[in-house]
This record gives structure tokens, C-alpha cells and sequence, in this order.
């Protein structure tokens, strides 16, 4: 998947900031449930992948860091 593009398709009817919440569904099966807390282009990433960041308590504790090349799908929750 382009997270990129993805998130950008999210922007166009959400604000995408602390506040949202996103499901991410990884190659793996794993289903992660967190708010968005920043993504991390490839260019100024190590290694070279574009990864998402996400808070999984919404007290800015326990973030989780997910490679692009690891996700299949992300979803708002609403």
C-alpha cells in the first residue's frame, strides 16, 4: 500500500491529527488500533521506509511505529 496516498484519501474528509483514531490492518493479520501521532517519510527514515506512527493509549503513552511495507489497509474509527 502508498501510505501516503492513503493518508492523504483520509485528510480529504478528516483532520488528521491527534485526535484520530485509525485501525490498521497489517500483512501479518495483526489489527492495530491507535490515534495518528506522525508519519516518517522514507527519505528521513532508517531504514529507507516510510513508516506511520501511532499512539495506542490517547495519553501520549505506548507509541507503535508501523512500516509501510507491513500494512495492508487503514481505516478511521469512528
Amino acid at each position: 500500500m502508498n501510505l501516503y496516498s492513503r493518508l492523504n484519501e483520509i485528510e480529504k474528509k478528516y483532520q488528521l491529527n491527534r485526535e484520530l483514531k485509525l485501525r490498521v490492518i497489517c500483512v501479518d493479520g495483526d489489527v492495530i488500533e491507535g490515534y495518528f501521532d506522525g508519519y516518517t517519510d522514507a527519505l528521513n527514515n532508517e531504514p529507507e521506509i516510510t513508516q506511520l506512527e501511532l499512539r495506542c493509549n490517547f495519553d501520549y503513552s505506548g507509541i507503535v511505529c508501523i512500516f509501510e511495507t507491513k500494512i495492508t489497509s487503514i481505516e478511521v474509527v469512528e
